[in-house]
Parts: C-alpha cells; sequence; structure tokens
C-alpha cells in the first residue's frame, strides 16, 4: 500500500497506523456499504424494543403484495427469519383462477371443513349424490 499523503506516496507495510517516512496517519478503507435487498426480498427496523421485516413486492408501479411480521428481539433473529417469510411459488398475477382453486382445496383450514360445506362452496348440491371423492 501506498502513503496517503501524496507529497509522499511512498510504500508502506499494509496494516501500517502511520507512514514511517512522513509520519502521516493512514485512513482505513471504509467497509463498502451493505447491498439493498432485492425486490421483495424484505427490509430489516427497529420498531421500539423489538425488530420488524417486511416484504413488499412493486411491480410496473404498484404494490402487488406487502406482508409484515413484528416482535423480534434481535436483527439477527429477524435476518434469520426474513428468508422464511419470503413469498414463494408461483409469481404474483401469473395464476389463473383453476390454480387458486387446487391451491385453495390443498390448505389445511380447506381440508378441516366439513364435506357438506365444501361441496356447497363448489358449487354442487350436497343433496344431489354426488360423488364425495371429488370434493
Amino acid at each position: 500500500m501506498k502513503c496517503q499523503r501524496t507529497a509522499c506516496g511512498r510504500e508502506i507495510q499494509e496494516d501500517a497506523l502511520y507512514c514511517p517516512y512522513c509520519g502521516k496517519k493512514q485512513q482505513r478503507t471504509a467497509a463498502p456499504k451493505p447491498r439493498k435487498r432485492a425486490n421483495g426480498k424484505g427490509c430489516i427496523y427497529r420498531s421500539g424494543k423489538t425488530w420488524t421485516i417486511q416484504v413488499r413486492v412493486v411491480r410496473a408501479g404498484t404494490v402487488v403484495y406487502a406482508r409484515k411480521k413484528c416482535g423480534f428481539p434481535t436483527r439477527a433473529a429477524a435476518e434469520e427469519y426474513l428468508d422464511t417469510y419470503t413469498r414463494t411459488g408461483v409469481a404474483p398475477r401469473s395464476m389463473r383462477l383453476i390454480d387458486c382453486w387446487t391451491a385453495l382445496q390443498q390448505t389445511k383450514k380447506w381440508q378441516a371443513q366439513p364435506l357438506r360445506h365444501r361441496m356447497a362452496q363448489a358449487g354442487a348440491d350436497p343433496d344431489a349424490g354426488c360423488r364425495a371423492d371429488t370434493f
């Protein structure tokens, strides 16, 4: 490394705090600023005594979706959880109605409903004798 004083400019050791020739204090190069997360990867900020994460995806100037989770005791805990909190799977606005319907039927809440309610929501007449295994 070279001395930071332009008049000196001599080669000095990498870990030197001062130039041994002119005595100029050597400034450490600052660590690069952390890069921003990509769109949809979230942000972490402090809210009172706890940390909060927020995930927002913006497409064509409009917010497609936004999610927020609060109450993390440390920033490290929030960062660890952020990876599991970001949205995965099919991209927004690309799902067809049949894809949404199939995804709904696979949820635990849907499966927990009685068969009669599921058939009624699907548009079938529960008293008409439809096959129950299709719902």
